[in-house]
């Protein structure tokens, strides 16, 4: 069965959490339906770096419930056990806040203040904008802009799994204990 691919290039700027969900599964539904001769797969790019980097979504995910998208980002977050993914889980989202935060004064502070913004639905670009301004590295602030995107998405992405439940609550309580160390 063939495959047909589809490359968008897309930008999502809303202000709360329903909002989100409400554009990304309208977004969702403006997909082509696959056939008995071809799935579709789309990949949407949602975010790029100064660097040629980007984030872009996967769908449909591995799991094809509907929903599902996978968020990928290159360049890649690293991973504890040395594998090269370009879909960060939430563990290696929040060891890459970690270890950002050990190289800044005030660092847990800062990477927690702005993590905190980015789950309150504050627009990603302004607040990678405020917190890369007094950041001299270079590459640091590049980590810091694609943290705080990816966790943009991360976050989103929870929404729309649990969006009757919790949500972005448990990848936001799983950074902040890990900034309140």
């Amino acid at each position: 069965m063939a495959v047909e691919r589809t490359m968008i290039d897309w930008h999502l700027e809303e202000g709360s959490r329903e909002k989100f969900r409400l554009a990304v599964l309208l977004k969702w539904a403006e997909e082509e339906c696959g056939s008995a001769e071809a799935f579709q797969r789309y990949r949407y790019n949602v975010e790029s770096f100064p660097d040629e980097g980007r984030i872009y979504l996967h769908r449909p995910a591995f799991k094809n419930k509907g929903c599902d998208f996978v968020v990928n980002c290159v360049p890649i977050i690293p991973r504890d056990d040395g594998k090269l993914f370009k879909n960060p889980r939430h563990q290696d989202l929040i060891r890459e806040f970690r270890s950002i935060a050990s190289q800044l004064r005030d660092g847990r502070k800062l990477i927690l203040s702005a993590a905190e913004a980015v789950w309150k639905c504050d627009p990603v670009k302004e607040v990678c904008s405020s917190v890369c301004e007094s950041i001299r590295d270079s590459d640091l602030a590049l980590r810091v802009e694609r943290a705080l995107k990816v966790s943009k998405w991360l976050f989103i992405e929870q929404d729309i799994t649990d969006w009757n439940t919790s949500g972005r609550a448990m990848l936001m309580g799983g950074i902040r204990d890990c900034l309140k160390r």
